[in-house]
């Protein structure tokens, strides 16, 4: 998939839509239903404009039909596996999701995570969350939350289902010295 952002963030989740579509189903014996979601509704439609040109291609070829409206954008694959695109919101309530695929974690609430999100996989075997972000600040109260329970995890050296990857600069490193810019990209 071609990658139109700086960190890799929208290409990997498209990898990721691609593979829950195409290969989790045969896997799971089921169809897999798939959110891509972020604080914002544009920034959630990245994604699935990242694919943009797969979508067009699997409709074409009998694959799914697409719903290409902004706000209701949607695939629905033959299978009956499907991939919609919503903004976190606390509002969103309903929906039961296979996988999250949630961008930016740094700017959605509480209520739109803890409230809305987490609580669509509560009855899915086996659900998958995949929570990216940059840097967030004081008020990124999820992601500082998730992040302190991966490395409480992570220090106590117990098996955990929370994964956490993290790509930082070292403390003591100095931000204007440009050895130490490439360790904040992966």
């Amino acid at each position: 998939f071609p990658s139109h952002d700086r960190n890799g963030e929208t290409s990997m989740l498209a990898g990721i839509v691609g593979w829950g579509l195409l290969e989790l189903p045969r896997i799971w014996g089921r169809p897999v239903k798939i959110l891509s979601t972020a604080h914002e509704l544009a920034l959630a439609t990245e994604v699935f404009e990242e694919l943009r040109e797969t979508f067009e291609l699997w409709e074409e070829s009998g694959l799914c039909k697409v719903t290409w409206a902004y706000g209701r954008h949607k695939v629905k694959m033959v299978d009956g596996s499907t991939y919609v695109v919503k903004a976190a919101t606390g509002k969103k309530h309903g929906g039961t999701y296979d996988i999250i695929l949630a961008d930016e974690l740094w700017a959605i609430t509480e209520a739109a995570y803890f409230g809305a999100l987490k609580p669509s996989q509560i009855a899915v075997p086996s659900p998958i969350a995949i929570l990216t972000s940059t840097a967030g600040d004081e008020s990124s109260k999820v992601f500082l939350r998730l992040r302190e329970q991966a490395l409480a995890q992570i220090d106590r050296g117990e098996p955990s289902s929370l994964f956490m990857a993290e790509w930082s600069l070292p403390p003591e490193a100095d931000p204007d010295n440009p050895k130490f810019w490439g360790f904040a990209n992966p």
